[in-house]
């Protein structure tokens, strides 16, 4: 455990980090039309939505908010 963490927990919250950032919303809608990725904010969040480890390493239960 380092800084109150697991290491499951430190590396989703690592995942979600590599993603945060902050984007004009013009920049934002001229690369949802020109870019082929998903906006940063969704990469970093949805992936973990299909991983159990990821409700397993948080505690998360039905119902829980993201």
């Amino acid at each position: 455990m380092i800084d109150g963490l697991i290491g499951d927990q430190r590396f989703f919250m690592s995942f979600a980090r590599i993603f945060r950032g902050k984007t004009r919303d013009n920049e934002a809608i001229m690369r949802i039309k020109l870019v082929p990725h998903s906006p940063e904010e969704v990469r970093g969040t949805v992936p973990e939505m299909n991983l159990a480890a990821f409700y397993e390493a948080f505690a998360v239960k039905e119902g829980d908010k993201m």
